[in-house]
């Protein structure tokens, strides 16, 4: 359950190295504005007791990582490119036809895309629900679970940039810039402030729900705070990026590209690791949490380990991506798009036949 900035290129080729924050902030507040403005001519051109295990999918050697922004294709305004997404499955778009594939726990229909899906330009996972972005209309559809209405896209929605899904609650990022929500909303995850005004990213936690301000670059928070979750910190400044856990929050700091987290921390999924430096991205599950290092593009993982969620294989090496789900992680590995889960194993079997998935732009624009 993580949050989301430009789209990725699937034909393009990979930069060198991990990307540089900076230059991806610009790219989205740039994009974003785009949108806004309507400037066609400017934008034509990411718990349950199983037995811990780790899969990843067949390589696929001559796919690109693709962590490249992404014109539109001529399809009309750009938004988030959200490629793979963890809750208690998981769900990747397809390098191959921007098709999405599913697997993991699926007694909603979850794991289900419908038939008619078409191809999307990203993908959010809840628990129980699973939304898309389509191409080239950018309209959303979701599926799954519906008993709150979160997978009920309002009829009036239009074209969004960006989607978010929590357990009973998703949010959209509209073409305007701001944000609308719907589902469950019991305790106030859906209740977007009337002074939010335009952002760069959403993300939805369990019950709470966070957005990057594109005037500050600041986060905000409403919801559920019964751990402190939704009380963002009055010093934590501009961030590039921002994830929701369960009960518990995380960002990148942009002053030192440092993770600070709050809210719940029983399992230590707040508790940052003081050796890790700096990072380019951060993804938060239900009580644990990753992110990927800026000096090697490696992952890190810290908190809740029952089912090894938090046990990165010594053998992974560079990412371009990273979605924590419930009890499980999956990443997009450099340079073959390769894609790798670990931890519990109804959501980290990926299918054999899955093939590359591109990476998204990093920064706070994964689903997880």
């Amino acid at each position: 359950m993580s949050a989301r900035a430009p789209d990725v290129e699937l034909g393009d080729e990979p930069p060198q190295g991990p990307p540089a924050h900076a230059s991806m902030r610009l790219a989205a507040v740039v994009l974003l504005l785009l949108a806004v403005l309507g400037t066609a001519a400017a934008a034509a051109r990411a718990r349950r007791p199983l037995g811990a295990v780790e899969h990843r999918a067949a390589a696929a050697p001559a796919a690109p990582p693709a962590a490249l922004l992404e014109g539109d294709r001529g399809e009309g305004g750009r938004g988030v490119s959200q490629s793979l997404a963890a809750g208690d499955h998981t769900c990747a778009v397809l390098q191959s036809g921007s098709e999405v594939r599913c697997w993991g726990f699926n007694n909603w229909g979850q794991a289900s895309p419908p038939e008619d899906l078409g191809p999307v330009h990203a993908v959010a996972a809840g628990v129980f629900h699973t939304c898309a972005v389509l191409r080239p209309s950018r309209e959303m559809r979701c599926w799954g679970r519906n008993v709150d209405g979160e997978s009920s896209v309002p009829g009036d929605l239009g074209p969004v940039l960006s989607v978010a899904a929590g357990e009973l609650h998703t949010c959209a990022v509209l073409q305007s810039g701001t944000v609308r929500c719907w589902g469950s909303g019991d305790n106030g995850e859906t209740s977007v402030p009337e002074d939010l005004g335009q952002v760069l990213a959403i993300e939805a936690g369990e019950f709470h729900t966070c957005a990057v301000l594109l005037s500050s670059s600041e986060v905000r928070c409403w919801g559920a705070n019964a751990y402190g979750q939704a009380s963002v910190p009055k010093d934590l400044g501009p961030v590039f990026a921002v994830a929701a856990g369960e009960f518990y929050t995380c960002a990148v700091l942009q002053s030192s590209s440092e993770v600070r987290c709050w809210g719940r921390n029983e399992d230590g999924q707040a508790s940052v690791p003081q050796d890790m430096g700096p990072v380019f991205t951060v993804a938060a599950g239900d009580s644990h949490t990753c992110a990927v290092l800026h000096s090697s593009s490696e992952v890190r993982c810290w908190g809740d380990n029952r089912h090894g969620e938090a046990s990165v294989p010594e053998d992974l090496g560079p990412v371009a991506a990273v979605a924590a789900g419930l009890s499980h992680t999956c990443a997009v590995l450099q340079p073959s798009s390769e894609v790798r889960c670990w931890g519990a194993d109804h959501a980290a079997s990926v299918p054999e036949d899955l093939g590359p998935v591109p990476a998204c732009s990093l920064g706070p624009w994964l689903s997880a």
